[in-house]
């Protein structure tokens, strides 16, 4: 008896490891050595921009011997000067910041590209959920079909059904064969780029494909969040910041150097400190090419902002329409196993009420109903998914 629950339990727990969900697959992908790696290197990308940013020009070491042979004697000369640039005027502080400002785009845009990501996982998904459910559907009649088959073929030898009758239904039986083969080649397929995105052999795929209503309202709140919006806002910023310190570069910068002297002159030495001052003259170069292009890309990003706010809004209306509209087709199409066609099809052509090309066309519309509501179904979860990338739920 303990055996046999041991053996029980290791079956269970054999059938969880192998079942697959949503968040799950998405988890998984996300720890994808090449995801993670592509994910880590945007990042690192971004802040080594900033490491560059505001950084002070590295010091001037001088090293100078000068002799010089005289009436009286050899005279020489030696300096030992460091000198390092000074800006005071506050740019690199606002070449920092203009840098920050420029990683929080950059991030903002990972993010983006994490929910594209984990939209195309959570896509794929469904996408071979419904091709193993266009797959059980054609597996079922297909099943019904061959045993009617079956027993129209012993009719037929018994002389109680015509032969056309049993060719007409072997034909049908072909032909619903093939798409069999076919669903199962791409169930197979949908099943194998999942497993190849996740790092993970699954056996069922644990989901439902309808999804939710659709309840938001949609207001600009709903997407003032958006990484885009909040990518082109950082980048304006950052092409204020910019703006800032290109007219701040136009004030005089500031060259200190402090160091020693040594001096032999005809046998006497003497030495000394040596402090030097050098001041930039803003006299031709006054950063006006810099000044303007900074203030034109940061009209242009506010420009764009405002664009991709607009065209936001519009696409968030059109996925939630498409989703109503397909989760709504989907649900009128709903099986009604009461009310199916092929059943009282079948029951109908064994009673001599319908022939066989009536009882085919029961079959076809039974089966495209269902095949068009999976259809339907993951066209619904397909917009619903992409509500949620872009909205961020």
């Amino acid at each position: 008896m303990r055996a046999a629950l041991l053996g029980l339990l290791l079956l269970s727990n054999l059938v969880l490891a192998t079942e697959l969900t949503e968040w799950a697959a998405v988890e998984r992908a996300l720890q994808q050595p090449d995801i993670a790696a592509q994910l880590d290197a945007h990042r690192a990308l971004a802040r080594s921009k900033v490491e560059r940013a505001g950084r002070w020009d590295n010091p001037q070491v001088e090293y100078a011997r000068e002799t010089l042979d005289t009436p009286n004697g050899n005279n020489e000369e030696t300096l030992y000067l460091v000198r390092q640039r000074i800006n005071l005027a506050g740019v690199k502080g606002l070449e920092r910041r203009a840098a920050h400002l420029a990683l929080d785009a950059d991030e903002a845009r990972l993010e983006l590209n994490k929910r594209d990501i984990i939209g195309d996982v959570r896509q794929l998904f469904y996408q071979a959920l419904a091709s193993a459910e266009q797959y059980q559907t054609l597996a079922l009649w297909h099943q019904r079909l061959t045993e009617l088959t079956r027993d129209v073929s012993a009719r037929t030898a018994a002389g109680d059904a015509s032969r056309y009758d049993q060719a007409r239904l072997e034909r049908e039986l072909a032909l619903l064969t093939g798409e069999l083969l076919s669903a199962r080649s791409a169930y197979a397929s949908a099943r194998d780029h999942l497993a190849v995105l996740t790092g993970t052999e699954t056996t069922a795929l644990v989901g439902d494909l309808l999804p939710p209503a659709a309840a938001s309202v949609i207001t600009p709140a709903l997407i003032e969040k958006h990484p885009s919006l909040r990518a082109l806002s950082a980048q304006a910023e950052s092409a204020d910041a910019e703006q800032k310190a290109a007219r701040r570069s136009r004030w005089p910068e500031v060259t200190l150097g402090v160091g020693q002297r040594d001096l032999v002159d005809s046998g006497m030495k003497a030495d000394g400190h040596v402090v030097s001052v050098t001041l930039d003259i803003p006299l031709f170069d006054r950063a006006q090419g810099d000044i303007s292009e900074a203030a034109q890309r940061s009209r242009l990003l506010r420009a764009e902002h405002a664009l991709e706010e607009h065209h936001l809004l519009a696409e968030a209306r059109r996925i939630q329409r498409d989703w109503s509209a397909q989760r709504e087709a989907a649900l009128a199409l709903q099986p009604d196993e009461a009310r199916s066609l092929i059943p009282m099809a079948e029951a109908a052509f064994k009673a001599g009420e319908i022939n066989v090309m009536e009882l085919i066309d029961a079959y076809r519309t039974e089966i495209a109903g269902r095949q068009e509501r999976i259809s339907r179904s993951l066209a619904a979860r397909h917009a619903y998914i992409q509500w949620q990338t872009l909205t961020g739920e």
